[in-house]
Order: structure tokens, then C-alpha cells, then sequence
């Protein structure tokens, strides 16, 4: 990550616009109503209200802005390799994946908040996003059916944490989103188990009851001291759409917070992908497809583009067949050519005797005919009997090749 030098120019507030990064107000911080001293505008909420308190402010620039204020995103590099962040990330997506299900436990029990873990699980979770984010998001290809809520709230904190680096976001503004992703459904807390994992379509009254999540989410969080304060809007937002058609509000695009935007694909994909107790979980590719049909309608299209961009068409974790038959796990995609990622290949519908073996389809590889792999198509992990947890479990050593 490189710092670049700060410059501040002084700006009257009629000339903000979105995406602009305000370092000082013409007063104190502490005369206002905002939460954060330094902040990136990405609503027009917070627009309105620095018009509404201050006369002008200070906006930072860097060296190669657009002179207008627009802060330049952070460009990250993966500080290790792939292999080598697995262990421990492992190890942290573990432990974080039993700290949701206390987290959420409680709150269901007893109604408090451990705001103190949920704070440990974000810091774990974003510094192995930093390092380096393909282990994270391989070992989100994991799921456990049973375990549905407390997963999927990891991971679309995850998913949050790791869209938010590829977008260029601060370190603490990717906390501040994987915060929001994490605690985007604690509103769930307050809805019988027995609808939470009804199959089949709800009635009416169910229906209208499973919305309410959202409203008892802000509920919960409002308030909440030692607490990201952004975490509020996205548990009522998460399901707001662009062009007006999501709940509880019904709302268009300009009202709906940035982080809440990221938090709805991250929500949709991981739903869409994921084993439920009642129903199997499709490839990201057909998630991709979804997201896809509902861009600028309800998904924010550069968010969507950006977040395939991030996962990898076939994504880490996946089982792919490529067309000459063998299968295998996609281990990690090549950032600049999403369709070729590095495969560990394991098995052969035709050819029992194949040698497991890594290959790079950005460096064209051939199969013992010589012929250039292509994929065919990609699976859920289970699929042919191979699975990514036990293939961990083995603990071998698989150079990732990167």
C-alpha cells in the first residue's frame, strides 16, 4: 500500500459532490452531528447535512486527483502469498465462524450485544483481507447447511471487506463495511426459527413478519456505543433497492447508503450460492447471472462489475470440469484474467490413473494430448465427491503457484 502526499483545499459546501474526501470542517467536529472526524461523502444524506452545518470545509486531494477533491482509491497489494495466509486464516475464519453463532445466540437469548467480539472478528477478518484476500474468500466456499446464519453473516461481512479493498476503500472504511456486512441481519435475532428456515414460499403474514428483520436490526444497533454508527443504516438498507422496489422503505438509489449498496450484493450472492437446510446452493457463475439481470434496477452496476472482478468468474473454492473430462478445485484466480485461474486438478471421468497436478490457464497449459484446457463448466463444492474441507483437512501443502 503506498501513502500518497495530502494536500487540502478549502471548498464551499454548494461545490460538494460525491466521493469526495472532507478532512476539516469550518468548526469544531464536536459542534456537528458527524461521527467521524475525516470521512468519505457516499450519500447524499451526509451531503445535505455538511451543507445544512457548515459554510465551507476542507477536502483532501492527492497528488494525481482530478484536482476536484476526488479521493484517489488506496491501490492494495497482497503483502503474502496465497499459501502461506491460508494457515492462519483458517485458523481466524474458524474461530470467527463459532464467535458469530455466540454473538448471534446471545443476542437472541438474552438481548445484548458483544460488541467487543464483534470488533475482534472484523480486525481479524480485514487484516487477512489485507494480506492477502484469496485465502479468506477460499475458505468461504466452505459451508456448513446448519450453521446457515451465523456463516452467511461472516460472510457477507467477508465479501463486504474484500469488495471494499478491490474498491480502493481506507483500512478503516473496509472495517466499517465488513462491520455493517457482519451485523447486517442481527434483526433475524427477533424472527422464529421456524420461518428463518421455512422452505417453500412464505404467506403473506410471514412474509411481512421475515421483512421486519430490517427495522428490528436498526432497533438493535441504534445507539450502540463502541459500535461502527454506519452498521445501523445497512441492517435497515440491506434490502432497499435502486429503483424503489426493495423494503422496508421502498426508497431510490440516492437514499440508500454506499456501504448498504455493497452489503445487498454481497447479501444476494452469498444467499444465492449457499447450501440452506432445505434447498442446495447454485455456482457463483449463476449468481453472477442474477446479479447481472438486476443492475441498475437493484444493484449498483460498477459494485456488481467490481465484485466479479474480485471473486473470479470461477471463484476460489470451486469444482470446475474442464472439457477433456478431469475436475478439479480452482485454488485462485489471476487478477488479470479472471477466466483462467490456477486449477489443482484431481480426477478424470475418463482416465483413472491421472496424476493430481496444478495448472495455470493464464499460461495456456496443456493436458497429455497437448491440447489447451478449457473449463466446461463449474460446480458447488461436494460436487464428484470432492470437497474442499477435507482437502484442507489433508493439510497438504499445494503450491498455489502464485
Amino acid at each position: 500500500m503506498h501513502h500518497n502526499q495530502y494536500q487540502e483545499h478549502k471548498i464551499p459546501v454548494h461545490e460538494l459532490k460525491l466521493g469526495m474526501y472532507v478532512a476539516n470542517l469550518d468548526k469544531p467536529w464536536e459542534e456537528t452531528d458527524f461521527l467521524f472526524q475525516g470521512f468519505l461523502i457516499t450519500n447524499t444524506n451526509e451531503l445535505f447535512a455538511l451543507q445544512e452545518q457548515c459554510e465551507y470545509v476542507y477536502v483532501r486531494a492527492s497528488h494525481h486527483s482530478n484536482g476536484r477533491g476526488q479521493v484517489e482509491k488506496v491501490q492494495y497489494i497482497n503483502k503474502i502469498r496465497l499459501s502461506d495466509e491460508l494457515s492462519s486464516a483458517r485458523s481466524a475464519y474458524q474461530s470467527a465462524c463459532s464467535d458469530t453463532k455466540i454473538i448471534l445466540d446471545g443476542m437472541r437469548l438474552t438481548g445484548n450485544l458483544d460488541i467487543k467480539r464483534i470488533n475482534n472478528i472484523v480486525d481479524e477478518m480485514v487484516e487477512s483481507v489485507l494480506r492477502n484476500d484469496g485465502a479468506m474468500l477460499l475458505l468461504s466456499q466452505i459451508k456448513n447447511k446448519d450453521e446457515y446464519t451465523a456463516e452467511h453473516s461472516l460472510r457477507v461481512g467477508l465479501f463486504s471487506a474484500a469488495l471494499g479493498k478491490e474498491l480502493g476503500l481506507r483500512p478503516l472504511e473496509i472495517n466499517n463495511v465488513a462491520t455493517c456486512g457482519l451485523l447486517h441481519d442481527i434483526g433475524k435475532v427477533k424472527i422464529p426459527i421456524e420461518i428463518l428456515n421455512k422452505p417453500g414460499s412464505f404467506t403473506t403474514e410471514e412474509y411481512e413478519l421475515m421483512k421486519a428483520h430490517t427495522t428490528y436490526g436498526k432497533k438493535l444497533l441504534i445507539g450502540k456505543s463502541g459500535i461502527y454508527a454506519g452498521a445501523v443504516d445497512t441492517a435497515f438498507s440491506h434490502h432497499e433497492r435502486l429503483d424503489g422496489s426493495g423494503y422496508p422503505r421502498a426508497v431510490g438509489a440516492e437514499k440508500i447508503p454506499y456501504f448498504a449498496k455493497i452489503v445487498a450484493i454481497a447479501d444476494t450472492y452469498d444467499a444465492i450460492t449457499s447450501h440452506r437446510c432445505y434447498k442446495d446452493g447454485v455456482p457463483s457463475l449463476k449468481a453472477f447471472e442474477i446479479l447481472f439481470k438486476h443492475c441498475d434496477t437493484g444493484y449498483e452496476r460498477e459494485l456488481v462489475e467490481t465484485f466479479i472482478k474480485m471473486v473470479g468468474v470461477y471463484a476460489p473454492g470451486c469444482i470446475v470440469e474442464m472439457s477433456n473430462g478431469e475436475i478439479g478445485i480452482v485454488l485462485s484466480i489471476n487478477k488479470g484474467q479472471r477466466l483462467k485461474p490456477k486449477i489443482l486438478l484431481l480426477k478424470s471421468k475418463t482416465n483413472p490413473a491421472i496424476k493430481q497436478r496444478l495448472v495455470d490457464l493464464s499460461a495456456n497449459a496443456t493436458d497429455l494430448n497437448s491440447k489447451v484446457y478449457t473449463v466446461k463448466d463449474a460446480y458447488i463444492d461436494g460436487t464428484f465427491d470432492i470437497n474442499l474441507r477435507d482437502y484442507l483437512n489433508k493439510g497438504l501443502k499445494v503450491d498455489f503457484g502464485d
